[in-house]
């Protein structure tokens, strides 16, 4: 979907409130509320100034619209730059609150038993892994805030981005893994692409919780076992990516794209740093300049795998790579010893075709692209999948879109293909935009009972829920920041991300895990 838009390239944008007409007024629900816009007027967030700059640094967060026909349920969620958990009614009211203790760089989850789930950040392993989403430690508190389980992972593995709770009481995570250079380039990695630091392989594992602090690893899925090269047919896993494809192509991040200029890194890092979410970044993996054209950087961090989510109807394992441009599907219906060989071959890849061989640059279709998730059975879309599509070098104009995906099943619970061709949907089923809406990074989108989209732009903490008509019918602006901004100091001034949410978790008014109606007045 081509949304039309009239801002510059580079500017962080995004449209908070479009003209509104009397017949969609609706009925507006009470409570606290930001400043309300009306006729043709709109917000704008951009990287110069923030919503300060829109209302003359006078601007209310909170809730900002809520009508008829918008969820009835909660909003959980932590700001990137803060260490406390936040559950919001629909009227944009704090339930509950909760210390985490550390920066968030993953959602929150809450569980059938009434326990909250996520990630710490943690200190140490920097000069291993220091990149964007770094976390560390799983940790599940109880609804009244007791820490009843903690993991570390073991050295050689760093846990980042995102976690997904699984129905049997284990927990899949991304994690990086590490190569050495020599083994990078044995294994067909183009050698002017490796770092004295190797490559980072993205790995999905899947841990057993042993209580109270520890657990097991059961099963992993590597990119790394699952590669296909066309460099030297003296490597392993020669072949040819447009029929090996099920298979990563260990060479595509570098050559299916120019590089983004100097300039162009400096400034998404300088953002992303603002928000607190980036760590150290060698000075070695910064662009360098080759005579007039910049080289792309020797980025260990190879794939970027930025979401991972379950689907128990297929076992199926979700993930995405903003840098492959891709939403992967893998088996979980595997043995720990099956996923290592052709069964954990890529069932399904969508997004990209050029990066196995079946396309050119006009067929990509996602951006740097995050949070791709199955809609749940039961739901309007079930099976389907959705993901943030964030429009990151998008050719044109910029702007960022939901996509939603009818996956191509063949018999029910087979994903077809036509030989020779890419996989199928050729179009989304489903798509939302709007004029000027544009978040490079993190951000996510998530179907509700109600067949409505939770949708989160996360550089602004801005959450809207949007119908399958398009029409906005609740919206709210993160009014909440954290001590832990504090402390990036200078890093802070000149965007304001201080409101900066990784995404954000829906939590149903019945959901098991809530010990009944919740009563802002009565939070802790």
């Amino acid at each position: 979907m081509r949304a039309p838009s009239t801002l510059s390239r580079g500017a962080l944008v995004l449209v908070l409130l479009a003209a509104v007409s009397a017949c969609d007024a609706g009925a507006e629900r009470g409570g606290t509320s930001a400043t309300e816009p009306s006729g043709n007027e709109v917000v704008v967030l951009d990287g110069s100034g923030g919503a300060e700059a829109a209302y003359g640094g006078d601007l209310d967060r909170g809730l900002v619209r809520s009508k008829e026909g918008s969820h009835d349920g909660y909003v959980l969620f932590a700001p990137i730059q803060s260490g406390i958990i936040y559950l919001v009614d629909s009227r944009g009211e704090v339930v509950r609150q909760w210390r985490g203790g550390s920066a968030f760089n993953s959602p929150i989850y809450l569980r059938e038993n009434g326990n909250l789930l996520f990630t710490r950040r943690l200190d140490g392993d920097g000069e291993v892994f220091h990149f964007a989403g770094i976390g560390g430690r799983l940790v599940e508190m109880t609804w009244d805030g007791e820490t009843v389980w903690e993991y570390d992972f073991p050295d050689g593995l760093r846990q980042h981005h995102d976690i997904e709770p699984l129905p049997n009481g284990n927990v899949l995570a991304i994690v990086w893994d590490s190569v050495t250079p020599d083994e990078a380039v044995a294994r067909g990695r183009n050698a002017l692409h490796v770092s004295r630091q190797g490559l980072w392989p993205d790995a999905i594992v899947e841990i057993e919780p042993i209580h109270p602090r520890g657990g097991r690893i059961v099963w992993k899925w590597s990119s790394w076992d699952h590669l296909v090269q066309d460099v030297d047919p003296r490597f392993p896993d020669h072949g040819d990516p447009a029929v090996a494809v099920g298979r990563i192509d260990v060479n595509a991040d570098h050559r299916e794209r120019g590089p983004r200029s100097a300039e162009g890194h400096e400034d998404r890092n300088r953002r992303m740093e603002s928000v607190g979410y980036l760590g150290a970044d060698s000075a070695e993996d910064l662009p360098v300049e080759d005579g007039d054209a910049p080289t792309r950087r020797k980025n260990p961090d190879w794939t970027h795998v930025n979401s991972v989510a379950y689907s128990a109807v297929h076992d199926w394992v979700a993930m995405c790579t903003p840098v492959y441009n891709e939403v992967w599907v893998v088996d979980h219906a595997t043995t720990a010893e099956e996923v290592r060989g052709s069964a954990g071959d890529l069932l399904y890849r969508w997004g990209n075709p050029r990066v196995h061989g079946m396309g050119g640059a006009e067929d990509t279709r996602l951006f740097g692209p995050h949070d791709a998730r199955f809609i749940p059975a039961g739901y309007p879309g079930g099976g389907n999948v959705l993901v943030f599509n964030n429009g990151l070098d998008r050719p044109g104009e910029d702007y960022s879109s939901v996509e939603e995906l009818v996956l191509p099943l063949a018999d029910g619970s087979r994903i077809a293909r036509e030989e020779g061709e890419p996989f199928g949907p050729s179009e989304p089923v489903w798509s939302f935009s709007r004029e000027g809406f544009f978040s490079d990074f993190i951000s996510g989108a998530e179907r509700l009972p109600n067949g409505n989209t939770l949708v989160c732009a996360g550089p602004q903490g801005f959450v809207v829920e949007v119908t399958p008509e398009h029409e906005l019918v609740w919206e709210y602006l993160n009014p909440f920041v954290g001590e832990i901004a504090m402390q990036l100091g200078e890093k802070s001034k000149g965007w304001s991300h201080r409101y900066a949410l990784f995404r954000v978790t829906y939590v149903p008014a019945d959901h098991p895990g809530l010990p009944g109606p919740l009563n802002a007045d009565e939070q802790q």
